[in-house]
Parts: C-alpha cells; structure tokens; sequence
C-alpha cells in the first residue's frame, strides 16, 4: 500500500532526524488533494447516515470505533 501511494505520488520518504528510519510524509500534490479528498468522504457519510438520528449516529459510530479497534488487537 506504501509502495503504491509512493509510486502515485501520495506520501514521500524523508531521512529521519537525528539517525532515525525515513519518516513518511504527505506529498504537496497529496497536501493539495486533502481537503477535497475530505469533503467527498463527508459527503458520503452525511448520505450512508441520512436516515438516523443524532443519537443514532452517535451510538453507530462509537460501535463502529470499538469494531475497528478490536480488529486491530486494541
């Protein structure tokens, strides 16, 4: 996936400071893409969440949080 975002020009690897592994770093053309990048994924979950209430969203969310980190052996 690395390699990938690299080869599209998403992330750049930097020297790290002070002796440590190369950092990962947003490209600029990734810095410019961000922001609208983050609007359609808002849009998106304003859509897939139209249908619940405030309460509801809330409480599928934090579930949602709870399965991702349980997957991830949090």
């Amino acid at each position: 996936t690395l390699a990938g975002l690299e080869a599209m020009g998403g992330i750049e690897r930097r020297d790290g400071a002070s002796g440590r592994s190369p950092g990962l770093h947003l490209s600029a053309r990734a810095r410019a893409t961000l922001p609208r990048a983050l609007d359609i994924a808002a849009a998106i979950d304003r859509r897939a969440l139209a249908g619940y209430g405030r309460t509801e969203r809330a409480l599928l969310l934090d579930q949602l949080a709870q399965l991702g980190r349980a997957a991830s052996g949090e």
